[in-house]
């Protein structure tokens, strides 16, 4: 009786676990406690370890993050692929820090006679 009373108490209210102790004393209660422990830490049962879990019911929201977290997936596979083509096409420095910069002066002058053509 007092097996299924404590489960009962202990289900319906867990709070109560510290005044059931001041009632009871001994290895009984333990025990109890015990075997209320591990059936809060049991898995949930199943109807067979065969039956396969039945597939979960996504709600239209969750189909649209899915479908969204697909095309930014796919959309940041192509921003790598470009800028992978982008730092490919980029041209092997050769040199020391001077030679670049004065490659990069001469750019600059390039650039700037250039636009100086296209305002005439």
């Amino acid at each position: 009786m007092l097996y299924g009373a404590f489960d009962a108490a202990m289900l319906c209210a867990p709070s109560m676990l510290p005044c059931f102790l001041q009632c009871c004393h001994g290895e009984e209660v333990q025990a109890y406690v015990i075997h209320f422990i591990i059936l809060l830490d049991a898995p949930p049962d199943k109807l067979s370890p065969n039956y396969p879990e039945p597939p979960p019911h996504l709600t239209k929201d969750e189909e649209k993050f899915l479908e969204q977290a697909k095309l930014m997936s796919a959309a940041l596979v192509n921003a790598s692929k470009k800028f992978d083509t982008m730092v490919d096409a980029l041209p092997i420095s050769e040199g020391d820090e001077e030679a670049e910069l004065k490659r990069i002066a001469e750019l600059q002058a390039e650039n700037d006679a250039i636009g100086q053509e296209l305002q005439m």
